[in-house]
């Protein structure tokens, strides 16, 4: 399969690499299936690319990149629709902010994109514990960054290198209920 991006170019897929998301993301609600792709040059980033909408790309990372303890607890509502999921492990990654000002990129680690990897379905949830916040910055106050913003996954263009990868080629991820 073939999806065409205004980000990417073409990007040649198989339908088991695609991410169900039932509910879309939180204000994009009506953007349900997403397709993670990879820039040999933006590791340890990934897009996470609509597949409905050529434009809307959010850069995404694996949560313990950020917080090697990141360990969240899901609300009972949404503990109770992954019960079920025939997966023994679920993983997840957060959506990045990333502002002209690459020293103030942040991570929504309060609303992780939670997924089952066997069944390539997921959601977006709200974790319950305090501790994470919406804005965590990824680069601590005082650190300097040499990033530029061509730098980051925000300075992706179609001729760079990129490749969709299958939903949940990522790490070991513990989400309590």
């Amino acid at each position: 399969m073939k999806v065409a991006t205004t980000r990417f170019g073409d990007i040649e897929f198989a339908e088991n690499d695609v991410l169900q998301l039932p509910r879309g993301l939180f204000g994009f609600e009506n953007e349900r299936r997403y397709l993670f792709v990879e820039r040999q040059d933006a590791t340890p980033f990934l897009w996470l690319q609509s597949l409905d909408r050529a434009d809307l790309a959010f850069v995404v990372v694996d949560p313990r990149v950020v917080l090697p303890d990141y360990r969240p607890t899901l609300s009972e509502r949404d503990a109770a629709v992954f019960e079920e999921t025939p997966s023994a492990r679920l993983e997840m990654v957060v959506i990045v902010g990333i502002p002209d000002n690459q020293s103030e990129m942040t991570a929504n680690l309060k609303g992780p994109i939670v997924f089952d990897p066997q069944t390539r379905r997921g959601r977006q949830v709200i974790v319950t514990d305090e501790a994470y916040s919406a804005r965590f910055r990824i680069v601590p106050p005082g650190h300097a960054t040499a990033a530029t913003r061509e730098d980051t996954p925000s300075g992706a263009t179609a001729d760079t290198d990129t490749t969709a990868v299958p939903a949940g080629q990522g790490g070991d991820h513990e989400v309590h209920g």
